[in-house]
C-alpha cells in the first residue's frame, strides 16, 4: 500500500548480501541506542543499499506474521525487558505468514451485520461507520512459502472487500 501500513510476508528469501548489511545496520542502531528487546527497524532500500529511516523500541506491526503460534517472539520481548532472555541453541524453522490491512477504498461504509472470517481480525462492529480509505479489517494467511502466504492473503484481502461492500 503506498504510504501507509499495508501488511508483512514472513520468511522472506533475502539477498544474503543485503540480509547482511540490513542486519549490521540494525545492530548497530540497537547497540548503540542500548535498545533491550524487541524493536522494529524501517529501511527504504534503494539499488540493494539500505537506509535506515525509522526505529520503534517495541514489537511492530510485523510482530503479527513474525511470530508463532506459541509467542514465541513476544514471549522473549518480554522476557528480555526483565532481563532474562536466553537466546534459543537454534532457531526454529516455521510456515511462511503473511497479513494484510484492507482500506475502505471503494468509499466511505457503515459497516453491517458481518460474519467475519475466523482469518480476520481488526474487525468493526455492526454499524460503525468507516470513512474512505481508512482500514476496515486485517486478513491473515500461512502457507509453506512466503510467495504462497502472499497470494493467499491478496485473496482474502477480495475477498473480505466483497463481504463487507457486497460483489462488485
Amino acid at each position: 500500500q503506498p504510504f501507509r501500513y499495508g501488511g508483512a510476508v514472513s520468511t522472506l528469501d533475502l539477498d544474503p548480501g543485503l540480509f547482511g548489511l540490513l542486519a549490521a545496520a540494525a545492530t548497530s542502531a540497537a547497540n548503540a541506542l542500548n535498545i533491550v528487546g524487541m524493536a522494529s527497524f524501517d529501511f527504504v532500500v534503494v539499488n540493494d543499499v539500505p537506509h535506515l529511516v525509522d526505529i520503534n523500541p517495541r514489537p511492530g506491526a510485523a510482530l503479527d506474521v513474525l511470530d508463532d503460534d506459541e509467542r514465541y517472539a513476544f514471549n522473549a520481548h518480554i522476557l528480555a525487558c526483565n532481563g532474562a532472555y536466553v537466546p534459543p541453541a537454534r532457531r526454529r524453522g516455521r510456515t511462511a505468514r503473511a497479513a494484510a490491512v484492507l482500506h475502505a477504498d471503494l468509499g466511505a461504509i457503515t459497516v453491517g451485520d458481518i460474519q467475519w472470517p475466523e482469518w480476520s481480525a481488526d474487525r468493526p462492529s455492526s454499524g460503525t461507520h468507516i470513512s474512505h480509505g481508512s482500514p476496515l479489517a486485517t486478513a491473515f494467511a500461512t502457507a509453506d512459502t512466503s510467495d504462497a502466504a502472499e497470494q493467499l492473503v491478496r485473496l482474502r484481502l477480495a475477498e473480505l472487500e466483497s463481504l463487507i461492500y457486497g460483489p462488485q
